[in-house]
């Protein structure tokens, strides 16, 4: 009796094996193919910057200019923004649901990614806005939407202003 891999030697033994070696090079076909065929996207806004501040408090300015940086995956080579879409929105509730009931800037074809000008809906005093990204590469594949950001506005109008000088009792005369 022979032995082939410590079982008793047979064709039976060898066309199983031959068999498993098979499936096994067919799963890993199957993997490899997988991968390759996963969309990993290489492109997304990050550092989203009002006024040139990370979630900036007391901004007064009407309309800041909003700005971010892209990150790609290491691999990725000669990239470049060719479009954008911004939405602002007054909740990042309302962020989250897609809504920029504030600003929905729309696609824009531009490499600008940095000091475009809010041109939405009128902003008030002490307002937060939540805003989020989304760019598209030289290919015309979008990215996903950048983490949420914010900003809140700062007193804009002076009769916005509510406040009182602080003296002592009788020195208003002075």
């Amino acid at each position: 009796m022979d032995l082939y891999n410590g079982l008793p030697f047979c064709k039976t033994n060898i066309k199983v094996q031959n068999k498993m070696k098979k499936t096994r090079i067919v799963i890993l076909l199957l993997v490899i193919a997988f991968l390759m065929n996963v969309q990993i996207n290489a492109i997304i806004p990050v550092q989203l910057l009002c006024n040139f501040w990370e979630n900036p408090l007391g901004v007064d300015v009407t309309n800041p200019v909003l700005g971010w940086t892209i990150k790609t995956d290491p691999t990725t080579r000669a990239m470049h923004q060719t479009a954008y879409r911004i939405l602002v929105a007054t909740s990042a509730e309302a962020l989250k649901n897609g809504k920029g009931n504030l600003w929905d800037s729309g696609k824009i074809l531009s490499d600008r990614m940095g000091q475009v000008v809010y041109s939405g809906l009128q902003l008030q005093s002490s307002q937060a806005c939540w805003w989020k990204v989304m760019i598209w590469d030289e290919k015309g594949k979008p990215s996903v939407w950048s983490e949420p950001s914010q900003w809140t506005m700062g007193v804009i109008n002076d009769t916005d202003w509510k406040a009182k000088w602080i003296s002592a009792i009788g020195a208003e005369k002075y």
